[in-house]
C-alpha cells in the first residue's frame, strides 16, 4: 500500500510563507519526554505527548472524563466531542496509563484535565514549541504527534481498519467491520499494536 501525505502549508495575508510544523522524528519526541520528565512544570507536556501518541484528538483530550472514560484494566473510551458522538476504545500500554493517571492527579475536575482543560493545553501547545526549540526541532504541534502516531503504524505493518480505528477515521471501508463491536475492535487492535514497539 502506497500512502501519500501532502504537506499544508499556511499562507499569511502579508503573502510570506510560514513553517507549519512538521512530523518529528521519534527520537525528537522521546528527548521531548525526558526534558519534561527532569522539570516538574513540564509534566503535563510529558503525559500529553504521550496520550496524543495513542492517537487521542485534541477534542477527545479535553473532555475526558476520568470516571467514567478509563475502563480497567488498560482500554480508554473516547469520542469527538462532549456529547460523546463517535465513542471508541482504544488500548492504553503501560506508560500511556500512567500518563493519564497522572493528569488526573494533578487536575482534579471534572475532566482528566481539570475544569479548564483548552487553558492548560494551549500552555502545553507553548511548552512543546520551546522544547522542540531547545533541541534543535523544527517547529511541533500537538496535531504533529498524531501524524508521528499514524506513520508508526504504517510502517509497522499494521492494518488500514485498525489504523482508522485507532484514529477515529470513519471510511466507507468500515462496512466491513461493523458486525464486530468496539470492544472486539479493540482486541483486534491491541493484538496488532505489538507490532508497532515500545510505547514513546
Amino acid at each position: 500500500m502506497t500512502v501519500i501525505i501532502t504537506p499544508k502549508f499556511a499562507f499569511p495575508s502579508s503573502g510570506a510563507h510560514e513553517r507549519t510544523p512538521s512530523v518529528p522524528s521519534i527520537s525528537q519526541v522521546r528527548s521531548t519526554i525526558e526534558i519534561a520528565d527532569e522539570d516538574p512544570n513540564l509534566w503535563d507536556l510529558r503525559d500529553v505527548v504521550r496520550i496524543y501518541n495513542c492517537g487521542v484528538r485534541k477534542v477527545e483530550l479535553e473532555f475526558f472524563c476520568p470516571a467514567h472514560d478509563l475502563v480497567p484494566p488498560s482500554r480508554a473510551i473516547v469520542g469527538d466531542s462532549a456529547n460523546r458522538s463517535g465513542q471508541r476504545l482504544i488500548p492504553l500500554g503501560p506508560k500511556t496509563l500512567k500518563a493519564f493517571g497522572d493528569l488526573q492527579a494533578r487536575h482534579p475536575g471534572q475532566y482528566i484535565l481539570g475544569d479548564r482543560p483548552m487553558h492548560i493545553l494551549d500552555r502545553v501547545s507553548r511548552q512543546l514549541h520551546a522544547v522542540a526549540g531547545s533541541i534543535g526541532a523544527g517547529p511541533m504541534a500537538l496535531y504533529s504527534l498524531r501524524r508521528l502516531y499514524f506513520l508508526r503504524l504504517c510502517h509497522s505493518g499494521i492494518s488500514a481498519p485498525i489504523i482508522r480505528y485507532l484514529l477515529g477515521h470513519r471510511q466507507v471501508e468500515w462496512e466491513t467491520y461493523l458486525p464486530m463491536t468496539s470492544g472486539e475492535l479493540c482486541d483486534l487492535a491491541q493484538s496488532e499494536l505489538t507490532q508497532l514497539g515500545e510505547e514513546l
